[in-house]
């Protein structure tokens, strides 16, 4: 057992006895803001596209449904791409949120 470290001492010296963190300049501030501000907006736009080629599958997948011969098929697979449907209307409605 001569092997086991405690993590938590370790932790609680390198806190404690270290010097204060540097102060944050204004400028640094504006740039990260700007930055986090550019992510949010391009993972809302992954989001929006992400749904869209979700939109399209399952138009697609509507379509091969109709083609389908076997009437109980047509209506297993017509349920289940309604529910899909209706996810992404959910989907849409967040993502308008963010």
């Amino acid at each position: 057992m001569s092997n086991v470290v405690s993590l938590r001492a370790e932790r609680y010296a390198r806190t404690s006895s270290g010097p204060p963190p540097p102060a944050v300049e204004e400028a640094d501030l504006t740039q990260l803001r700007a930055r986090i501000l550019g992510l949010q907006s391009k993972a809302k736009e992954e989001i929006l596209r992400s749904i869209l080629l979700l939109d399209i599958a399952a138009q697609h997948a509507r379509q091969i449904a109709r083609r389908t011969d076997d009437a109980a098929a047509k209506s297993s697979l017509g349920a289940q791409i309604s529910f899909i449907e209706q996810l992404l209307q959910n989907a849409r409605e967040m993502a308008l949120k963010l």
